[in-house]
């Protein structure tokens, strides 16, 4: 789903470092990961974290979630833990305002 650029690219306000499907995950100058829209780079889609370092924490847990889910069928069916579980990530990103981001990711 993410999948990260050989070469960041500079558009002034953020540099590009990734794609979530088609859209790009960027890094603003005051820090915050977002992912704006392919179509209309002015249009937030999610914000992921308050800056690189939440969101490296965050990807490392919800590598973690996501592993689980493949591991035990019951986790992957359990839509609960799943929102549980992104609101845990979202306010290791930063807070509350990151919480769609990783439900998306959880797809609940």
């Amino acid at each position: 789903m993410i999948s990260f650029v050989d070469k960041p690219a500079d558009y002034g306000d953020y540099l590009q470092i990734a794609k979530v499907e088609l859209d790009s995950l960027v890094i603003y100058q005051n820090g915050e990961i977002r992912v704006v829209d392919w179509q209309q780079l002015d249009h937030c889609m999610w914000r992921c974290a308050r800056n690189s370092e939440l969101f490296l924490e965050a990807l490392l847990m919800t590598n973690r979630f996501l592993t689980l889910t493949i591991l035990n069928a019951d986790i992957d069916s359990d839509e609960d833990y799943a929102l549980e579980t992104a609101s845990v990530i979202a306010n290791v990103a930063g807070g509350s305002e990151y919480l769609s981001f990783y439900q998306m990711l959880f797809g609940v």
